[in-house]
Order: structure tokens, then C-alpha cells, then sequence
């Protein structure tokens, strides 16, 4: 299954696109942890998931079908 991932803020820095393609990744979890692999720098880095336009705060389950998106912290006024 591939996944394509867009990818917001100093997190493109880290990954070098503001796109991002995975393949056999069936979770969040497995995700993060998939991409703090693959870009050391990450796993020191405050970031959320967004699946289908709405923060994960669990192991939600993704499919080739999602929209996932990595977004740094952020602030407004």
C-alpha cells in the first residue's frame, strides 16, 4: 500500500520535500516510528499527525486512502 504524506513547516527541512511516499505502513504508530527512523532529526522534533484533516492522538489504522500530514507546532493571534 503507498501512502503519500504532505509535509508542513521545519519538518520539510528535515525530510527534504514537502511530500513524503511510504509503503506498508498500517498505523500511526507505525508511521512515526517508521519516519524517526528514517529521519533521525524527527525523533527530537515536536510534531503531530493529521489523518483526514483531524490531529491523531491514537494509533489510528490508515489506508491507501487517507490524507495524512505531518504539521509542526504552531501558534496565532
Amino acid at each position: 500500500m503507498e501512502l503519500k504524506i504532505q509535509v508542513f513547516g521545519n519538518l520539510r527541512d528535515i525530510i527534504g520535500s514537502n511530500e513524503l511516499v511510504v509503503n506498508d505502513v498500517l498505523s500511526k504508530d507505525e508511521l512515526v516510528k517508521m519516519l524517526n527512523t528514517r529521519y533521525a532529526k524527527l525523533s527530537g522534533t515536536k510534531y503531530v499527525v493529521a489523518i483526514n484533516r483531524k490531529i491523531s492522538v491514537e494509533n489510528d489504522s490508515l489506508n491507501e486512502h487517507s490524507e495524512v500530514a505531518l504539521i509542526p507546532p504552531y501558534s496565532g493571534g
